[in-house]
C-alpha cells in the first residue's frame, strides 16, 4: 500500500518535472525527489517528541512498554495526516504543465525520434529494462533494511532517543541533498557511472557497520548513517534518470511505474530477510549479507552498457542534438 500511495504522486510530479529542463532530467528529477527525501527531516522529530516525550529507552528486547508511550502512539496519525494534508495542498499550487511550444522544435524533434521507438511490451521484456528492475530491487532491499534497523542496531550501544531523533533528521538532510548531487553527477557523467560510485561506497558503509559496534562509537553511528544515506539519495535519483534516458520520455510514467514494483519485491524480500535471517545471524552478518546485495547492484550498473537500450548511444540527449 505504501508503494502503491506514493508511487502514484511521485511519477506525476517527476514526469512535470523533466517536461521542464528536458535536457537536465538528473538535475530534475534529482529535486524532485530532494523533496521526497526531505520529508523525514520535519517529521522524525514531530514523531518522537510527539510520542516519547519524555524520552524513555527501550526494554531489552528493543521495544517501548511504557503505557503513556503506547497509547500516543495512534493519536500521532491524526497529526501527521493534517501536516501532509496542508503540504500536498501547498505543493499542489505549484504543480503545472509546460506548454509544448516553449520547447524548440528542432529539439524537441531530436530527443523524440533520435533513438528507437519502443512499445511498452518490447521495453519490458527488454534486457536493460530488467537490469534496472533488478537494481531497484536490490538496492531497494538495502534501502529499507538500512531505514529500517539502524536504530534498533544502534540501541545495541545507544540508549538515547533523542539522539536516534537527530541522526534521522541529519540523514534526512543528507538523502536530501544528495538526490541533486547525485542527479548533477549523472548529467555530467553517465547513469553508469554515478550508480557504481554510490553503490561502491555503500557497501563500504555497510560491511564497515560491524566496528561501528565493536568500537560502541555514537559519532561514528551518526557519520555511518548520514553516509549511508547519502548513497539512499542515488538510488531514487538515478533510477528515473536512467529510465528516462534509456526509453525516453514518452512513455516515462509507465515504465518508471514499472520499475517501481521492484519496490514491492524488495519489501518483502527485506521482510523474510529481517524475519528469519536477522535472528539467527545478529545484525552485523544480516548487514554483511545485504551489502552483498548492494554488491549485486553494484556490478549490474557496470554492465548494462553492453545491453541494447543501455548503451551510451541512448542514453545521451547531447549527442543527438
Amino acid at each position: 500500500m505504501q508503494t502503491f500511495g506514493y508511487g502514484i504522486a511521485y511519477n506525476c510530479v517527476l514526469i512535470t518535472a523533466q517536461k521542464w529542463l528536458p535536457h537536465r532530467v538528473g538535475l530534475a528529477g534529482g529535486l524532485i525527489v530532494s523533496g521526497f527525501g526531505c520529508g523525514a527531516f520535519m517529521i522524525s522529530p514531530i514523531q518522537t517528541k510527539y510520542i516519547n516525550p519524555w524520552n524513555y529507552s527501550p526494554n531489552e528486547d528493543g521495544f517501548f512498554t511504557q503505557p503513556e508511550l503506547l497509547e500516543r502512539v495512534p493519536e500521532v496519525f491524526l497529526v501527521l495526516a493534517s501536516v501532509f494534508g496542508v503540504l500536498q495542498m501547498i505543493g499542489l499550487l505549484f504543480i503545472g504543465e509546460r506548454k509544448e511550444a516553449v520547447i524548440p522544435y528542432e529539439s524537441d524533434h531530436n530527443l523524440q525520434h533520435g533513438r528507437e521507438q519502443l512499445s511498452l511490451s518490447e521495453i519490458l521484456k527488454s534486457s536493460t529494462f530488467v537490469m534496472l528492475f533488478m537494481t531497484l530491487l536490490f538496492n531497494g532491499v538495502w534501502v529499507q533494511s538500512i531505514s529500517g534497523l539502524y536504530k534498533a542496531f544502534g540501541q545495541q550501544f545507544v540508549s538515547d532517543d533523542f539522539f536516534f531523533a537527530t541522526i534521522s533528521s541529519f540523514a534526512a538532510i543528507f538523502n536530501c541533498a544528495s538526490r541533486v548531487l547525485w542527479g548533477t553527477i549523472a548529467d555530467r557523467t553517465s547513469y553508469q557511472t554515478s550508480m557504481v560510485i554510490a553503490c561502491t561506497i555503500g557497501c563500504v558503509f555497510m560491511w564497515t557497520l560491524g566496528l561501528v559496534k565493536l568500537l560502541s562509537s555514537p559519532a561514528l553511528l551518526f557519520i555511518w548513517v548520514c553516509g549511508m544515506f547519502c548513497c539512499v539519495g542515488a538510488t531514487y535519483s538515478l533510477l528515473p534518470y536512467a529510465a528516462h534516458k534509456c526509453f525516453g520520455a514518452e512513455q516515462f510514467g509507465l515504465v518508471y511505474g514499472s520499475i517501481q514494483i521492484a519496490l514491492t519485491f524488495s519489501g518483502i524480500v527485506n521482510a523474510l530477510l529481517s524475519q528469519f535471517v536477522l535472528p539467527r545471524v545478529g545484525y552485523v552478518i544480516h548487514f554483511l549479507i545485504i551489502g552483498v546485495l548492494l554488491f549485486v547492484s553494484l556490478i549490474i550498473s557496470a554492465l548494462i552498457n553492453f545491453s541494447k537500450h543501455g548503451s551510451p548511444r541512448t542514453i545521451s540527449y547531447e549527442r543527438l542534438e
